[in-house]
């Protein structure tokens, strides 16, 4: 036994819903709805108003429409009030039953169109209730009669003929008296009634009535006449019945109870809720609701409460699944599906009614519909008096009996309407919508958060990286139950509330604007649509993306072309003329134009790489890449392989395998692209699984010379036939000779696009030799060089006038180094030099590439000596140039080595003396000439220019004594370097050394230079004493004693690295001598061998001598 004391409110929506409740209007224009609202979710539901003899009469809505039409007070629409009220209600699966205040009972269908056929009770009609198979109704009225009525004519129309109506339910004739099976009376009023799910089946008919005295009376008939017995007395009105196989739920004044109708056994209770007392609200009476769910769970709507009760396990008693507080007073609850409840709940401020969509798992309301009904005057509808059904919740028996009960009927039964779910459990009223961020919501309750969590990942399952949404468009095969049929009735007006199915999705996705939502619920659905041709939604999407016409749009159509347009070549054409229009459509449209499947006319290639053309020469030079990769695509598939193995390149491989693999099928089957769409973030359709890294040689190479899906001729002719020519038209003559193997017109217009449409780069080629800032590109591949390399074209690329110089502006410097440092042998570099004669800047450049990058072949004796002194003389004039406009960055001072300590660097022609100087025998470089070259430069005063590589000639060609004093005299007057001129003096030979140093000193005396002098010979190790002897007395040294000390800092460490130095060698030779003898007193280590087996031929061992040693012990010498 479970008693329910207190439950959790979850209302967060309480305090918006009262606002919006005060600013609701019921014209036409303004139907109130959550879901209506522009900011709210979308509608879920469409209503529909019956008509009907005792019902509204006037024009029968046809149309279905997103929110009930709203009631009116003027004259005009009095008529459409009935002029008896509505009573009660129940239904079936297939049709509808109302009772009436006049004691009428009509059977309706579902359509709204028209009445089945009218029954007549004595008075007032109090309760309705039907069994499991439609077969048998129960009808009491306020007397306390009841009436028993056969209506198998409805479940099974076959017997009498009938005809067919507009809504595809049978239209009878009318029912005669005999259609009335038993009228039972009882001494009270009846408030409620049920009748065995089994009635129509069992030979015991057994139905149950609530009478006003609190008694709940269980009446039998069979073969031995009526029999009736008391089940339960309250202390007040029986509220509410329901029965389900043997249970059975009363609710009473106290609450509801459960029972086993069978057995009598009482299994479970619910005290009667706080929010249930009619003192709250001004409403009249608040019913209680009962409804039985699958698997032995009830449905429970009381007051401001909505509960859900468990009965699987009788022993244990009732399991209280989930508790709400609700914002209205709960006038009926329906099951909706597995994860959501139907309430309809009267709202005491407004006045009316509500249908509101309550989520089993939180509480939480997904929808919620205000419901304009129509009322006679002012007058209020008591809570009690609203009724709410539906096919989902009508009178159950066991999932076996009703499979059985439908099979003996006839009824062809799908798979999935023969396993153990219900019927609302494999529906979902959330399908389709996109908005539903409650997918990941789990259960208070183990179970039933498992089945929630199952049902949500049915219909979203989880995104990964590569597929945002997990969305398949050819997953789902399965056929949905059938939906649920709502009905709200009032005295005076009868509503039929349909889910919105998915044209209807469609057509809201349309109406709000959103084409991206439209197309996908369309591609998504598509088997399940009616109204909406998918061909139609196609065409809009294109259509309006195209009207778009920005980037996202026209790229988001044209990835999804090719699944959208398949194999139909007129569709293809059609958009192809459409995307071509603008630049952006042609730029983004191209690579989904279909290669195989189908293969298009020529004519429609060749009229969008002309579009592609004429656009970007226009005003569209974006598309320059997009026309030469459609060029390369659709040409032969040969030039294509060719193409990829020379620049390797991803999207050259995703063409050549489209060439042989792509399929109109296996667009069909793309989710990724699909998730893409949906996701509305991803934009390029990604290729097919199988297109995915494809081998070169997998595609067969059958006549791939001829395979063009243009012809090239023509191509070729439309492109010539621009005029004047473009670096783009010569990229396009240049890939199309390719295609057609014409190797020599293909390299000639490579070499016209870097004579004519690239820039020069011999101002750069100067700049780089002379900051020493030569670059090679070692990580760039280049489709030109690989041409070049692929064909052998290195004959043909040399020997043209210029064309070495139209190839380096092509290329730019440090691919054009690149290949030359590659390709470089003596034969080649002699070429390329030539090559080079009209521009001197460039030849300079390409000299000292040579010089630093393959320096054994530059100095090679076997090299063109012409090519040095050419070097030379080049080197020297741009020297000049530089050193004169004040352009030149590196140090004119100095030797190597202290150069290279302050950061800076030696001139280039510095660098390239040192090693032709050195090599001179080998390159056959005369310093004379040199020597004769560097004097003749001079400024307009008569200074020299290069005077720091003139001494540096002199020092190393210089044979004099004359020529020793010249370059001394270099070095301290015009390089300003006594540190030069020191080193010099040093390296010279003994006798020229003295000499030498008298001139250092004298000019370093004369100029003040002593200090500087000091430290010159300090670091390069000269005796100092004997040039401080040299000093005259009363001589003014800047900083002398700093550079003493330091040179005696200097000799004292000199001294303590040799004494140390002679400590570590006297160690290691005792240590040497240690280990020496103690090897030498070691023996030999052998095998015993007898003498016997020794050979004649090998000597005898003599006997081992025994020798004792000054400690007396025995050692064999």
């Amino acid at each position: 036994l479970v008693r329910i004391t207190s439950r959790p409110i979850i209302n967060q929506q309480f305090a918006l819903h009262q606002q919006k409740m005060t600013d609701r209007s019921r014209s036409p224009s303004s139907a109130s709805s959550h879901s209506s609202h522009s900011t709210e979710s979308e509608p879920l539901f469409r209503y529909q108003r019956l008509r009907g003899p005792s019902l509204p009469r006037g024009p029968s809505d046809e149309s279905s429409s997103t929110s009930p039409q709203p009631s009116s007070s003027s004259s005009s629409s009095s008529a459409l009030i009935p002029s008896v009220s509505l009573s009660c209600s129940t239904s079936s699966k297939t049709f509808l039953v109302l009772g009436c205040e006049s004691g009428k009972v009509e059977v309706c269908d579902f359509n709204g169109r028209q009445c089945l056929k009218t029954l007549q009770c004595k008075s007032s009609v109090r309760c309705l209730s039907l069994d499991a198979g439609g077969n048998t109704l129960l009808a009491c009225d306020d007397k306390g009669t009841s009436y028993i009525f056969d209506l198998r004519w409805v479940v099974n129309p076959h017997s009498s003929s009938p005809s067919k109506g507009d809504g595809g339910t049978v239209n009878q004739p009318p029912m005669s008296e005999e259609s009335t099976l038993t009228t039972l009376t009882y001494t009270s009023p009846m408030t409620a009634a049920v009748i065995d799910p089994s009635y129509f089946k069992k030979r015991e008919k057994t139905h149950i009535v609530g009478l006003e005295d609190g008694r709940m009376v269980v009446t039998r008939r069979g073969w031995l006449g009526r029999r009736d017995s008391v089940a339960h007395q309250a202390s007040g009105r029986i509220e509410a019945l329901a029965w389900m196989g043997s249970l059975v739920a009363v609710a009473d004044e106290a609450g509801v109870k459960i029972q086993n109708i069978e057995t009598g056994e009482r299994l479970a209770h619910v005290d009667r809720p706080k929010g249930a007392h009619s003192k709250l609200y001004d409403l009249g009476s608040i019913p209680c609701c009962l409804t039985f769910e699958a698997g032995r769970s009830i449905l429970i709507g009381w007051g401001d409460c909505l509960m859900n009760l468990n009965m699987e396990d009788t022993k244990a008693g009732a399991t209280c699944r989930w508790a709400w507080a609700l914002d209205v007073v709960c006038a009926g609850v329906v099951p909706l599906d597995k994860t959501h409840v139907g309430v309809l709940g009267a709202v005491e401020e407004d006045g009316g009614v509500e249908l509101q969509v309550i989520k089993r798992s939180d509480g939480t309301i997904k929808s919620c519909d205000f419901l304009p009904l129509q009322q006679r005057g002012d007058e209020t509808t008591p809570a009690s008096r609203y009724f709410l059904t539906s096919t989902y919740s009508v009178s159950r028996t066991s999932r076996n009996e009703e499979i059985g009960e439908r099979q003996e009927r006839g009824e062809v039964l799908l798979p999935s309407e023969l396993g153990a779910e219900e019927d609302f459990e494999r529906f979902d009223i959330m399908e389709g919508l996109d908005d539903d961020d409650d997918d990941n919501d789990e259960e208070d309750e183990e179970d039933e958060g498992a089945d929630d969590d199952e049902n949500d990942n049915s219909s979203n399952p989880s995104p990964s990286p590569n597929n945002p949404l997990n969305f398949d468009f050819t997953a789902s095969t399965t056929v949905p139950p059938n939906p649920p049929v709502i009905t709200v009735i009032s005295p005076c007006d009868a509503i039929i509330v349909r889910p919105r199915d998915f044209d209807d999705k469609v057509d809201y996705a349309r109406e709000e604007g959103d084409i991206d939502k439209c197309l996908a619920r369309a591609l998504k659905h598509r088997r399940l649509l009616r109204r909406n041709l998918i061909t139609n939604v196609i065409e809009e999407f294109m259509v309006n993306k195209l009207k778009l016409n920005t980037v996202e749009s026209v790229m988001r159509a044209a990835s999804l072309a090719p699944m959208l347009l398949g194999a139909d070549r007129e569709l293809w054409e059609k958009y192809i003329y459409a995307f071509s229009k603008t630049p952006l459509g042609l730029s983004s449209f191209w690579d989904a134009v279909p290669v195989r499947d189908p293969r298009l006319p020529s004519s429609l290639y060749e009229m969008i790489l002309e579009r592609m053309l004429v656009l970007c020469e226009a005003i569209a030079p974006e598309l320059e890449t997009p026309f030469l990769q459609a060029l390369r695509a659709w040409g032969n598939t040969k030039a294509l392989r060719d193409y990829i193995e020379i620049y390797d390149e991803a999207d050259g491989r995703k063409h050549l395998a489209n060439r042989f693999t792509q399929t109109a099928a296996g667009y069909l089957q793309q989710t990724e692209a699909s998730a893409q769409f949906l996701n509305h973030s991803s934009l390029s359709l990604p290729p097919p699984p199988q297109q995915r890294g494809p081998s070169l040689d997998s595609f067969s190479q059958k006549s791939e010379s001829h395979d063009s899906l243009y012809s090239i001729a023509s191509v070729k002719q439309r492109v010539a036939a621009r005029n004047p020519p473009t670096r783009l038209t010569t990229l396009a003559m240049a890939e199309l000779a390719r295609q057609t193997s014409d190797l020599d017109a293909a390299l000639h217009f490579y070499l016209t696009i870097g004579k004519d449409f690239s820039l020069p780069q011999d101002d750069s080629a100067l700049s780089s030799v002379m900051n020493n800032e030569l670059l090679i590109d070692s990580t760039a591949n280049n489709f030109f060089v690989g041409f070049v390399e692929t064909h052998e074209l290195f004959q043909q690329l040399y020997e043209k006038p210029d064309s070495v110089v139209s190839f380096v502006r092509n290329m730019g410097l440090p691919q054009a180094a690149r290949f030359f440092v590659d390709h470089g042998t003596t034969a080649s570099i002699v070429k390329i030099f030539q090559n080079f004669q009209s521009s001197p800047k460039l030849q300079l450049w390409f000299l000292h590439i040579m010089f630093v990058h393959k320096t054994d072949i530059y100095i090679d004796p076997s090299m063109n000596r012409e090519l040095h002194q050419r070097h030379i003389e080049l080197l020297v004039d741009f020297q000049v140039s530089f050193v004169k406009k004040g352009r030149h960055k590196w140090s004119i001072s100095g030797d190597k080595q202290s150069v290279e300590t302050s950061g800076k660097f030696e001139s280039p022609l510095m660098v390239l003396l040192r090693i032709l100087l050195a090599n001179a025998n080998s390159v056959g470089v005369k310093g004379g000439d040199v020597r004769n070259l560097l004097a003749s430069k001079t400024t307009k005063k008569g200074d020299l220019v290069l005077p720091r590589e003139l001494a540096y000639v002199l020092q190393k060609t210089g044979a004099s004594r004359e020529d020793a004093f010249e370059c001394v005299q270099l070095y301290l007057v015009n390089v300003n370097s006594v540190e030069l001129a020191v080193l010099f003096a040093e390296d010279s030979t003994d006798q020229m050394r003295e000499s030498l140093w008298e001139e250092i000193v004298t000019y370093s005396i004369k100029h003040e230079l002593l200090g500087a002098l000091l430290k010159a010979a300090n670091l390069v190790r000269a005796d100092l004493s004997v040039l401080v002897r040299q000093i005259p007395n009363n001589a003014v040294i800047e900083g002398l004693k700093d550079t003493l000390l330091e040179a005696i800092r200097e000799f004292k460490t000199k001294v303590d690295l040799h004494v140390a130095a002679k400590v570590v060698i006297e160690e290691e030779e005792s240590s040497l001598k240690e280990e020496l003898y103690s090897l030498s007193r070691m023996g030999c280590r052998g095998d015993r061998v007898s003498v016997a087996s020794l050979p004649q031929s090998v000597p005898q061992p003599k006997p081992k001598k025994r020798v004792t040693s000054m400690l007396g012990r025995s050692r064999v010498s």
